[in-house]
């Protein structure tokens, strides 16, 4: 049967989500408290291995609007700017894309007219206030009361939906992380020159406490980032960051040093996450959660976003066109079984991650 699908989050996880269900035969309404301009979905670079981006060929993602970039090569430096290790990726076929060009490309692909199946209706600036699991409903903020056959909770690390059917609601502050991006003009110097010749690669120059990661995000444009650690009442400012990043590799007449000394701190983005309780369950009666509803990996681990992608194609298989309506919860059931078991084979950040 075809299946009415409420996702509740609009991000990556939720776009993946509701562009693999579509795909399956089912009809999809996306509920996204923002307007998903650039702005809205810009945050840290997304590293895909092999099996997601495959995934990502097999929905018909179009590569030029996602603009990813094959990396083949990794060169590592001190914070003296001295090489210590080039090497090459493997297995092949590893990528990284800028987090707002990839959500693009899925909310394109999930909303095309020209695309099989009945195209995503996405409501923006729609607020999920409460979610009834038995009946499959969400009511908004606004009064409207929507109902479907299956909801998903797409919807981040503060989710409404989790809220509703795993009984955890207090995210205790400890030590946080924060993941900072900005990005400058490419120029002259020998960093600019590296990436014209071979744009295949990225770069980790590892600092005191902190490793500054740099990408060619676009032609004329290099983009660097990095992870840092902040205790709970930190006041965790764009200068806060600056300050910590000039530290690193203080004293030290580099290219980077120079940039981090010259850089505006205006152009700094930020995003802070702590961890999160253990989550006993995904799912409840006609409700499921994905993405970081369901694991909170930190924005800058590599595995968060693969395992949206998975748990996004394992649904669609789940929730296959053949199945009745009373059968949802046991075939939800089913998908919980496949998460648990990819999840054991990745690296486990989190205990939530790896129930």
């Amino acid at each position: 049967m075809v299946l009415r699908i409420l996702i509740v989050g609009g991000g990556l996880a939720g776009q993946a989500t509701a562009l693999a269900l579509r795909k399956a035969g089912h009809h999809i309404q996306v509920f996204e408290q923002s307007h998903l301009t650039p702005e809205d979905t810009a945050g840290p670079i997304v590293h895909l291995g092999p099996r997601s981006n495959e995934l990502l060929r097999s929905w018909g993602i179009d590569t030029a609007v996602a603009s990813g970039v094959i990396i083949k090569q990794i060169d590592e430096f001190d914070h003296g700017g001295n090489t210590k290790d080039t090497g090459a990726v493997s297995p092949p076929g590893w990528m990284y894309y800028e987090r707002s060009k990839l959500h693009r490309a899925l909310l394109s692909a999930a909303t095309a007219s020209t695309e099989a199946g009945v195209p995503v209706e996405v409501h923006l600036r729609t607020e999920v206030v409460s979610v009834d699991s038995q009946a499959a409903r969400v009511v908004l903020g606004d009064g409207r009361v929507f109902e479907g056959d299956v909801v998903v909770g797409a919807d981040g690390f503060y989710s409404t939906v989790r809220k509703a059917i795993a009984q955890v609601d207090n995210i205790p502050i400890k030590d946080q992380k924060i993941a900072a991006q900005f990005s400058v003009q490419s120029h002259s110097g020998p960093l600019t020159q590296r990436f014209q010749y071979q744009s295949d690669r990225y770069e980790k120059w590892a600092g005191a406490g902190l490793e500054v990661h740099i990408y060619s995000a676009e032609p004329g444009r290099l983009l660097f980032e990095c992870t840092l650690s902040a205790q709970a009442g930190t006041d965790l400012t764009s200068a806060w960051i600056k300050a910590q990043l000039v530290q690193a590799f203080e004293n030290k007449n580099t290219e980077l040093a120079r940039i981090l000394a010259a850089l505006d701190i205006k152009d700094i983005r930020s995003w802070t996450q702590t961890s999160y309780p253990k989550v006993q369950t995904w799912t409840s009666d006609k409700v499921v959660l994905v993405g970081d509803a369901a694991h909170p990996f930190l924005p800058h681990e590599a595995p968060g976003t693969s395992q949206s992608l998975n748990d996004a194609a394992a649904l669609a298989a789940k929730l296959s066109s053949d199945m009745k309506a009373e059968d949802i919860p046991s075939h939800l059931a089913a998908w919980t079984t496949l998460r648990r078991e990819r999840l054991r084979t990745l690296p486990c950040f989190y205990a939530s991650a790896c129930t």
